[in-house]
C-alpha cells in the first residue's frame, strides 16, 4: 500500500492524493451548492452561521456578491464550502494522504490532518476574521500574475512609499497575492501592466492578510493559537508560514502563531507534498481556484477539483493503480 513519509514516521493511504483548500478571493455565489445538496455537510453551514451570525448556506447560495465578499464573512464561506467539499469525498472513499491550505484554507487542512476539531477549526475562523477587521486601514489585497515573484515584490518596494505593500502569497513561479494599505496597492495595480503582468487585480475588500498590516492583531491571535489543544498531524501537513511539513503540535502551533502577518509560502507546500510522494492533488473548494498555478509548479502531478466529484474518484482510482 502506498505511504507517504513525514520525518520517522510515515501516513498509509490508499490513493496517495493531497488535498489542498483554497483561500482569498474564491468566494462566489453559488460555491459549494453541490456539495450542499448532501446532508452530512449540514452541520459544518450551520456551525459557521453560529460563529458569523449569519446564514452561511443562504449566502452563498444567494448571495448578494457584495455581501459574500465582506472580509468578516468570505473566510467562514471559504471555510465550510472546502471541509464540504472534503466530506463529500470522503463519503465517496476518497481520502487525503497530505494536506495544505491557502491562508483560511489552512484553518481546512488543519481539521483534516487531525490537529483541530471541527469546532475548534470554526473558532479560529471567527477569530481571524474579527482581529483583522479591527486592526486599522483600509487594508487591500491584490492578485499579481505573469511576473516572477522576486519581480513583484522589487514592484512592492517601488510602490509602497511610506506605506505598508509586501507579497503575501507566493502562490506559483508566475501567481503571486500582494497586501498593503488600499493606497499602496492601488499604486501596484497601475505599475504592475508596465512591469509586464499579465493581470492584476483587487481581491475582495480586504483586510491586509499576511502582512505587518495585521501586527495590531497579532498579540491577540497568538492568545487564541496558545489557548486551543493541538495535536500531531495525523497524516502529513504542509504550513504555510515555512513551506515544510510539520512534524508535531509545536511546529504547527509556532507556524499558526505566525499565521496572521507571515507570508504564505504556497509554491513551497506543493513541492514538499509532492516530494513526499502524492500522485496527484485535489482542490476542496467551491471551484478550481488552485489549478492555474498548480500547473506552473508540478506539471506532471495531476490535479481534480472537488466539484467535480466523478474526476476525483477516476484520479483516486488511478493513483491507487501506481500504488
Amino acid at each position: 500500500m502506498p505511504t507517504l513519509t513525514l520525518g520517522a514516521t510515515e501516513a498509509t493511504t490508499g490513493g496517495v492524493l493531497a488535498f489542498v483548500y483554497p483561500g482569498p478571493g474564491t468566494e462566489r455565489v453559488g460555491m459549494g451548492a453541490w456539495a450542499r445538496r448532501e446532508a452530512l455537510t449540514r452541520p459544518v453551514f450551520e456551525l459557521m452561521s453560529d460563529v458569523t451570525g449569519t446564514d452561511i448556506a443562504r449566502l452563498c447560495d444567494m448571495g448578494p456578491p457584495e455581501r459574500l465578499a465582506r472580509s468578516e464573512l468570505a473566510p467562514a464561506a471559504v471555510f465550510a464550502t472546502g471541509v464540504a467539499a472534503h466530506l463529500v469525498l470522503d463519503g465517496r472513499g476518497v481520502r487525503p494522504a497530505g494536506v495544505a491550505g491557502q491562508s483560511v484554507g489552512e484553518l481546512c487542512a488543519l481539521w483534516a490532518a487531525g490537529v483541530v476539531d471541527l469546532e475548534d477549526a470554526a473558532r479560529l475562523v471567527g477569530a481571524r476574521s474579527r482581529l483583522a477587521a479591527a486592526c486599522p486601514g483600509p487594508g487591500a489585497m491584490a492578485v499579481v500574475e505573469g511576473l516572477a515573484p522576486t519581480t513583484v515584490e522589487q514592484l512592492c518596494s517601488a510602490c509602497a512609499g511610506r506605506d505598508v505593500l509586501v507579497v503575501a502569497i507566493v502562490a506559483g513561479p508566475r501567481h503571486s497575492m500582494v497586501s498593503g494599505t488600499a493606497a499602496a496597492v492601488d499604486r501596484l495595480l497601475a505599475a504592475a501592466p508596465r512591469a509586464g503582468a499579465q493581470r492584476a487585480a483587487r481581491l475582495g475588500s480586504g483586510p491586509a492578510l499576511h502582512s505587518p498590516c495585521l501586527r495590531p492583531a497579532h498579540e491577540a491571535w497568538v492568545d487564541v493559537v496558545a489557548s486551543l489543544r493541538l495535536r500531531a498531524p495525523k497524516l502529513p501537513l504542509a504550513l504555510g508560514a515555512t513551506g515544510e511539513l510539520a512534524g508535531d503540535a509545536k511546529a504547527i502551533r509556532s507556524g499558526l502563531a505566525a499565521h496572521l502577518v507571515s507570508p504564505v509560502r504556497w509554491q513551497r507546500c506543493v513541492e514538499r507534498l509532492v516530494a513526499a510522494g502524492v500522485a496527484g492533488v485535489v482542490e476542496c473548494g467551491g471551484g478550481r481556484s488552485l489549478a492555474g498555478a498548480h500547473r506552473t509548479i508540478a506539471p506532471h502531478v495531476p490535479m481534480a477539483a472537488a466539484c467535480d466529484p466523478g474526476g476525483v474518484v477516476a484520479l483516486d482510482e488511478w493513483a491507487r493503480r501506481l500504488g
